[in-house]
């Protein structure tokens, strides 16, 4: 049996365990839409090849070998379209945030050199 709240009870919704949760970096993203309308987002790393060789000829060796560059995935996220909506909101909101981190630092360092003089 299914519990319900009784009406005009509202509880708080808050993000718990988010500092236990690694932060995986990632450079590469693929956007899809599935056989249901939900849209897939594949997160991954994509990382150069590392070439060592002593001489420009066997790096050049190592490089004509080479069939693709892989990329890692770390994450595959599905969301429903308004799931979606919503993480465009965040991102944009997000965007914003850094924005205006990077004037304050650009700022606090200006005053910082003037400061200096």
């Amino acid at each position: 049996m299914e519990e319900q709240l009784p009406e005009g009870v509202n509880l708080p919704i808050i993000w718990t365990g988010v500092d236990d949760v690694p932060i995986v970096f990632v450079n590469q993203t693929l956007g899809q839409v599935g056989q249901q309308s939900e849209t897939i987002l594949t997160f991954g790393q994509l990382a150069p090849p590392a070439i060592l060789a002593d001489t420009q000829e066997e790096r050049e060796r190592q490089v004509r070998a080479l069939t693709h560059i892989p990329i890692k995935p770390v994450a595959r996220l599905a969301l429903t379209r308004t799931g979606l909506e919503q993480l465009v909101d965040v991102l944009h909101q997000t965007l914003a945030n850094y924005d205006k981190v990077q004037e304050f630092m650009a700022q606090a360092q200006r005053m910082a050199e003037e400061g200096d003089e």
